[in-house]
């Protein structure tokens, strides 16, 4: 058992090449078995932990078509959920957190104490409701490490949670009533693999574009290039920066749900580009606005220079007073 009332299985092929291949980590029972390609899941064998019967005892009997089992282990696990509401945590990124009611204080706990201090972040779309409706949340979330907490005097509990990658989430169910901690069963999400090369080029791309977004709209700070100056992967430097950016819950949302690290980096010069566009607009019109409103206050100030001259050589009448 890990956690809270979850059964876990664990097993491997024993009977084919990869001697060294990690253990399975399982949770539904008619999906271990071998997976090394034999097409031999569930078996007795397997079970026990004696081994599948495709027998595949040298390498050499392997086909070239064969899967090898340790690039295709299965593992689910199941860890607390911590849901947020008007907060999108991305994987490398870390938030700040209070709080002051038993519930989430709990969730905590448990994770601290039979987790190792790990959870699952599920960002709820929905803002209005106060009780979420499990079967609208996202089928994705972040696990995540909690750190630095510290109980204050006045009763509330701080916390730092550091999004560390993004996970499955194949059922959500209450296993304690009694606290009402929610749990979950996940399993890891395998970033989609990229061409070095390629991965390179984007990553300086989008460096450069920062740079000119930065230089060109002061609200930027100077700090997320010091930031990403030493990050070369590509999913790593997507979820950091996107943060950064002014974009909507909605949006963020939409970086989270991307598990394509090339498509997140299309989104990043996308936004980009658009808020560029949109603050040189907008200085346009700050431009314009304010050349009006010399131009009020230039004709304004005249007039009252002219009115001052005219009463001081008292050739004034009541229509210039007026």
């Amino acid at each position: 058992y890990m956690g809270v009332g979850i059964p876990i299985v664990q097993s491997r092929c024993y009977q084919c090449a990869d001697k060294d291949a990690a253990l399975l980590t399982v949770v539904d029972i008619s999906n271990y078995g071998c997976t090394c390609g034999c097409g031999d899941v569930g078996n007795k064998n397997v079970k026990s932990g004696s081994g599948c019967s495709c027998h595949h005892d040298k390498m050499m009997e392997r086909k070239s078509s064969d899967v090898p089992c340790s690039s295709v282990k299965i593992q689910k696990i199941n860890l607390p959920v911590l849901i947020l509401r008007g907060i999108v945590l991305l994987p490398n990124n870390d938030i700040r957190l209070e709080f002051d009611n038993s519930t989430s204080k709990n969730i905590i706990d448990v994770s601290e104490m039979f987790h190792d201090s790990n959870i699952l972040v599920i960002s709820n779309p929905d803002l209005i409701e106060e009780e979420p409706d499990l079967k609208k949340l996202p089928k994705l979330g972040v696990i995540a490490k909690i750190n630095n907490r510290m109980d204050l005097p006045n009763g509330k509990t701080r916390v730092v949670i550091s999004g560390i990658r993004r996970a499955r989430v194949h059922e959500l169910l209450n296993t304690n009533k009694q606290f009402d901690i929610m749990e979950s069963i996940v399993s890891n999400i395998e970033n989609i693999k990229i061409d070095p090369n390629e991965e390179n080029i984007l990553v300086k791309k989008l460096c450069r574009e920062l740079e000119k977004f930065v230089k060109v709209v002061p609200t930027m700070s100077n700090s997320l290039l010091a930031t990403i100056s030493t990050i070369n992967n590509l999913s790593k430097l997507t979820d950091i920066v996107a943060p950064f950016l002014p974009l909507s819950l909605n949006r963020l949302n939409e970086y989270l749900l991307e598990n394509d690290s090339k498509k997140r980096c299309e989104y990043l010069l996308s936004d980009i580009y658009r808020e560029t566009q949109m603050y040189e607009i907008e200085k346009e019109i700050d431009l314009k606005v304010k050349q009006g409103i010399d131009e009020s206050q230039k004709e304004f100030i005249l007039r009252e220079k002219i009115k001052t001259i005219k009463e001081e050589l008292g050739d004034t009448n009541s229509k210039d007073i007026e």
